[in-house]
């Protein structure tokens, strides 16, 4: 049995291009702010929360290819830090730009202007979760999935239904969470 392979990518679709990813991300109000960021700027996910500590994945901020996929340079490297001070800074940057206050979970990005001291003296910060993960659903859907026409690609996203909104900050998802009866 033989399987469908995948056109090849041309060499100069994974090459990154001069320009840098510009998250848009959502307000508490429902509006989107977009951030600015600069190539001297970081992108820091949380690879592991062990008991109060948090295991920070951090890279440059990321260009993209001419496909419009991420590409991170180099150097990469890690740091473990308190999770109380880390949420504080997190808190504090979220209220002061309307972003939801919820707790920190293992997958979570933020935007970083400057990591230089401890947490609590990180100032300008956005949490980009939600873009981060729409842009490694984009990536990964292209990777498994055939390339569509534009007429296609039209079609599909019409066809997109609203996003649910997001979790309160007590871990619950709302009104539509599901009680049993007994």
């Amino acid at each position: 049995m033989m399987y469908e392979q995948r056109l090849a990518v041309a060499e100069t679709d994974l090459r990154s291009t001069e320009h840098l990813w510009l998250p848009e991300v959502p307000l508490e109000d429902g509006s989107m702010q977009s951030i600015a960021p600069k190539p001297s700027d970081r992108y820091v996910a949380i690879d592991d929360i062990d008991s109060n500590l948090a295991t920070l994945a951090i890279a440059p901020w990321p260009l993209l290819d001419a496909q419009g996929r991420l590409v991170f340079g180099r150097p990469r490297r890690s740091r473990v830090v308190s999770i109380g001070p880390l949420l504080e800074a997190v808190d504090r940057c979220r209220a002061k730009t309307g972003q939801v206050l919820r707790p920190l979970r293992v997958g979570d990005v933020f935007w970083i202007r400057s990591l230089v001291g401890s947490v609590a003296r990180w100032r300008a910060m956005a949490d980009v979760t939600e873009p981060a993960r729409s842009a490694a659903k984009a990536a990964l859907n292209a990777a498994v999935a055939p390339r569509l026409s534009s007429a296609e690609a039209r079609k599909l996203s019409a066809s997109v239904a609203e996003p649910p909104s997001p979790a309160k900050r007590d871990g619950s998802i709302g009104p539509s969470h599901a009680i049993p009866v007994v």
